[in-house]
């Protein structure tokens, strides 16, 4: 909390499918799930708050967690993602996302992390990924990616940051700078909507790359975050 993110969303308390911003009224998590979501196996919703965190499953329907206002700017500034996670596999699957307020494009994404395997890049299979693309609506020919060394490892918890700022975009991962990469895109307004979090899966109403396993200590600052900060988050 000093160090002042704008979204900070602990998951330890939930009330009618809301999750509070711990720095203010605005951009609570908004819980969504479409009817019968459902696993093939139990009753058990597919995504929950438990044991102070945010639990998901996989299923046919779609469930992910929302920012319930949009954010402005993020397009045209630094901005830092920070977040704990602990994956039940190495499926390809989407951590968190960025996206336009209104997106109606599944693909019009200003910034992703998720666990990769099967994509046309050079990475190993299970590492984790962050994406910068602006503007969001370009596809796959467009934006920087950043890949971790070697791939993650299910049943841990990992803390994970992105950086981005003016001239880099940077991975840490468990407080250490693990990859960084000169940013050559300038920071232009490009979605004047604002932007929306997307945690669990790709896109709000899609089942699409379902993350499965635990997420907790979301964070996201309109600043980059200095290495120093992020090791201290960590420790």
């Amino acid at each position: 909390r000093e160090h002042r993110p704008l979204v900070y969303w602990r998951f330890e308390t939930e009330t009618d499918g809301i999750v509070p911003n711990e720095m203010g009224e605005k951009w609570s998590a908004k819980i969504t799930q479409s009817p019968g979501d459902e696993t093939t196996v139990t009753s058990e919703p597919t995504i929950t708050v438990k044991q102070g965190r945010l639990n998901l499953q996989r299923g046919d329907a779609a469930r992910c967690v929302i920012s319930d206002e949009p954010i402005q700017g993020l397009d045209a500034s630094d901005f830092a993602i920070e977040f704990w996670m602990n994956p039940d596999d190495l499926e390809h699957s989407h951590c968190v996302g960025l996206t336009p307020f209104l997106m109606t494009e599944p693909m019009a994404y200003l910034s992703v992390v998720e666990i990769v395997t099967d994509t046309f890049l050079i990475h190993q299979p299970g590492s984790l990924r962050v994406l910068y693309r602006n503007p969001p609506g370009r596809r796959h020919e467009y934006g920087k990616n950043v890949f971790s060394p070697g791939m993650v490892t299910p049943g841990q918890w990992h803390h994970v940051t992105m950086v981005n700022s003016e001239d880099a975009l940077s991975l840490y991962l468990n407080g250490k700078l693990v990859r960084s990469l000169d940013s050559e895109m300038g920071n232009e307004p490009t979605s004047p909507e604002g932007f929306r979090i997307i945690l669990g899966q790709l896109t709000k109403d899609l089942a699409m790359r379902q993350f499965a396993g635990a997420i907790d200590e979301f964070a996201l600052y309109d600043r980059a975050l200095e290495p120093s900060e992020i090791l201290e988050h960590y420790q």
